[in-house]
């Protein structure tokens, strides 16, 4: 994607290779207390910037940017030259690469000088004293504090020390692009006055011929640098980590979609699991990193996933689940952290078969599912904590209910799969399902037992399972202009009497409920109202972060508003296309693999994905209402729901109601809706 940096000056990126992340503006701006390098939530440094022959490299000769999905350049136009920054993010260190071109007919001897401005530091610390030390060895530079260290430098470089302390107000520059800054404010950036320490000048001279281009590559990390003179082999494996998650994905309808989705998600990454959002939701939320575990889960990134679950696991205490976890402490104040743990192990456990895992956490789980017992008033868990909207007091919410329904169920198969022996957990189960609809499933949804505005939660349950009762209204009341902008659903209809289109959980759009409804219409097969909320969805890319979806939008004038890349505005997407339009839903507690592809109309699309420990290929190929499958190296069988009117495996046609593929087999389709 390349964009004019001049007229998109507002616009920021990040990039994130699973461990350092560094978040700026496209016109090479690091214009704000998020701004810089950091290490999950420990901050590195404030800026870089490159004097090039007494020019700064700045926004005011910065003229395109480019985001190629798994790295970024910034091109700069100075007398006599052009200069191209090429970002690239490594797990442990970034690369910024200085291309050097001589656009004169004359030789011209280049000046580069180098100034960092350090600022290590955790996220909640603002203004500070902290004293550095600074020390070389070779090339490059060590600056470190009582917090931690950071190394710069480049190949064959000099650095000149000349230390000093300052002061400077970054987030000036926030402010002036538009975003809430001031200190308190929902969806704010909190910007504040910032300490930096400029250790001395790195200093690189480089001769050019006429049209000569030369690159001088910079690093930046917070351990010793190594492999430096390699570092285009680091390079190549920054885009190929992109790739091979990329390369699972085969279409030409969703090709640009999928660019974004996968670029997306790869910057949430951290070393014990996932972050929630960018700038300055840096940190792990449980419970967003739960929602987003499917897609994670679809991206074959078992090995993460499980890090994730597991580092959760060691913090439970007495059955409380941490909402949030950063370098420092947990924190313990949600209610529905608990059941979307338990949900998301058994999705692990749905995709991996890891009986071992399984069975380790299996007092755990049950630590869990018993504490949400105790919670339980006449079959309805009583809240304790903060759900979702987390900036309301509701009383016995509807997706609370949902969770624990969901929870107490897949906690129940867990320890079921364990020991083989039936528990209690079933039948709580569907004792909740039993009291949510008699009590919330009215004329209008009820969102909680103790407040009378309307909201779009009980689409919670939609997404989670497939009930009896016929809810096409309601699945028809939510796309409705009540409920549906142009980008997205509101957080409360325009027809409640409290609806505030500005309101953070009271009337603002989140990306967030809006792919909920999207599983939920899944689940009851409303393909044109899953298209339409993807294709809103995909729309909301790029609004303030490239290759990102804001946090949430006003609904009167549709800006975006809070963290400019949230990971479950995203993550969603990716699960409604692999789940419903290609169909496939592993489900290795039970042995088997789903398949039951959608209506959508595509003309081929190739899925490599992995289920187990192997590598299953589906393709797909589309002419009309005829759609022909080949799939090859199940590791379990399959069933297909037959839903057509003609269903072909292997030339022979068949009636069943229920299709079974066995494994190890390659099977050709043709199945006609």
């Amino acid at each position: 994607m390349i964009i004019d940096s001049t007229k998109n000056f507002y616009k920021n990126y990040v990039l994130n290779n699973g461990g350092l992340h560094l978040f700026r503006f496209v016109n090479t701006n690091f214009g704000s207390k998020w701004a810089g390098l950091w290490s999950f939530d420990k901050k590195l440094l404030d800026y870089w910037a490159y004097r090039v022959n007494d020019v700064w490299l700045s926004m005011q000769n910065c003229f395109e940017f480019e985001h190629k999905f798994w790295c970024a350049n910034h091109k700069h136009r100075i007398e006599n030259l052009l200069v191209t920054e090429e970002v690239v993010p490594l797990k442990d260190k970034i690369i910024s690469i200085l291309k050097v071109k001589n656009t004169t007919q004359s030789k011209i001897k280049v000046n580069i000088l180098l100034e960092v401005g350090v600022n290590i530091r955790y996220r909640d610390t603002n203004f500070h004293n902290y004293k550095y030390t600074t020390k070389t060895k070779r090339s490059f530079v060590e600056v470190k504090n009582n917090i931690g260290n950071l190394y710069f430098g480049s190949l064959d470089g000099k650095f000149v020390k000349s230390d000093r302390y300052e002061q400077h107000e970054p987030g000036k520059y926030a402010d002036y692009c538009g975003y809430v800054v001031k200190q308190g404010l929902t969806g704010s950036w909190n910007e504040s006055m910032q300490n930096k320490y400029l250790p001395g000048e790195y200093v690189i001279k480089v001769n050019l011929e006429p049209g000569e281009e030369k690159e001088i590559p910079f690093f930046f990390s917070e351990g010793k640098i190594t492999g430096h003179r390699k570092y285009r082999d680091s390079v190549e494996n920054s885009k190929k980590a992109y790739e091979r998650l990329r390369g699972q994905y085969k279409n030409t309808e969703y090709s640009a979609h999928l660019d974004k989705i996968v670029s997306s998600l790869m910057t949430f990454e951290v070393e014990k699991g996932f972050v929630a959002g960018y700038p300055f939701f840096n940190e792990i939320w449980i419970r967003d990193a739960c929602w987003c575990l499917p897609a994670y889960l679809y991206l074959g990134m078992f090995s993460h996933v499980k890090k994730f679950l597991k580092t959760v696991e060691r913090k439970i205490k007495g059955g409380k689940v941490p909402s949030l976890m950063n370098s420092k402490r947990c924190f313990y104040n949600s209610s529905d952290v608990a059941p979307l743990w338990i949900i998301g192990l058994y999705d692990y456990l749905d995709f991996t078969g890891d009986k071992k895992l399984g069975k380790s956490m299996g007092k755990k789980v049950r630590e869990v599912l018993d504490y949400g017992k105790l919670r339980l008033q006449k079959n309805l868990i009583t809240s304790t904590g903060f759900t979702w909207m987390d900036t309301l007091e509701r009383k016995k919410a509807i997706d609370l209910q949902s969770l624990w329904c969901r929870a107490f169920y897949c906690g129940g198969m867990i320890l079921y799969m364990n020991s083989g022996e039936t528990n209690e957990y079933f039948q709580i189960s569907s004792k909740i399902l039993g009291e949510i609809d008699k009590n919330y499933w009215n004329s209008v949804p009820k969102d909680n037992l103790g407040g009378n505005f309307k909201s779009p939660n009980f689409i919670f349950q939609l997404a989670m399972m497939h009930i009896s009762r016929d809810v096409s209204k309601q699945l028809s009341l939510i796309m409705s202009k009540d409920y549906l902008t142009p980008v997205g659903v509101r957080t409360r209809p325009v027809s409640d009497l409290t609806y505030d289109p500005k309101g953070y959980h009271t009337g603002s759009v989140w990306p967030f409920i809006s792919l909920v409804t999207a599983l939920a219409q899944c689940n009851y097969e409303k393909t044109e109202n899953v298209k339409r909320l993807i294709d809103i969805n995909m729309a909301n890319f790029d609004k303030r972060c490239i290759n990102g979806i804001n946090e949430f939008f006003d609904a009167d004038d549709l800006k975006p508003k809070g963290c400019t890349s949230q990971a479950w505005s995203v993550a969603g997407m990716l699960t409604v296309l692999d789940s419903y339009v290609l169909g496939i839903k592993p489900k290795l507690t039970e042995k088997m693999i789903i398949f039951d592809p959608s209506k959508f109309n595509f003309k081929r699309f190739e899925r490599k994905i992995k289920i187990g420990k192997s590598k299953v290929s589906v393709n797909y190929s589309r002419k009309g209402n005829i759609m022909e499958l080949e799939i090859k190296n199940l590791p379990v069988k399959a069933k297909i729901p037959n839903v057509y009117s003609k269903c072909i495996v292997n030339g022979k046609e068949t009636k069943e109601s229920v299709v079974t593929l066995q494994a190890k087999k390659s099977y050709s389709l043709i199945l006609k809706f």
